[in-house]
């Protein structure tokens, strides 16, 4: 990923690459409850508050991928986000679908999993209750995948794009 400054006339400036396959919002910046979507979305372009250094003119952040990688985390814990079932990933020249495939939720000192296998179902685990038994939920259509059973918020997301068959 690489994040750089641009104004209206096409000057590029504080050019940065980021060497990381994963989405990991601020939690500072994020408070509004939002989709992962939105996220993407919203970071595209945005306010800088830097002026360009060549002609004068105020300029917008922009937020680039450059890599589409098989599996891609998406930390959210302290931002307020919520998991899509699907997302689109903005590449340069095309745009990659990302499907959830798991969810991991923290909360009264432990974890609890949810996956979601080849066909859409949803499979939830809390290995404090149920040791290595994993319990059926249903289509991944029909899960509220934003909350726990008990009320944990997420703080993992893992996804794979739509078009790799692994």
């Amino acid at each position: 990923m690489s994040v750089s400054n641009k104004c209206s006339n096409g000057h590029v400036t504080r050019n940065v690459d980021f060497f990381s396959c994963r989405i990991s919002p601020s939690h500072s910046r994020y408070q509004n409850k939002q989709t992962i979507q939105c996220y993407l979305t919203s970071t595209q372009t945005y306010s800088s508050g830097i002026i360009c250094g060549e002609c004068g003119t105020s300029t917008v952040k922009c937020e680039q991928y450059h890599l589409s990688p098989s599996l891609l985390p998406v930390y959210i814990e302290g931002t307020n986000m919520t998991p899509d079932d699907t997302f689109t990933l903005h590449m340069s020249g095309e745009d990659i679908t990302y499907v959830i495939t798991g969810v991991i939720y923290y909360g009264a000192s432990h974890f609890m999993a949810r996956y979601v296998d080849a066909e859409g179902i949803v499979w939830f685990n809390d290995g404090y209750v149920n040791g290595r038994v994993a319990i059926r939920e249903g289509i991944i259509t029909g899960v509220d995948m934003s909350v726990a059973v008990d009320g944990r918020t997420p703080v993992f997301v893992m996804c794979r794009r739509l078009d790799d068959t692994a």
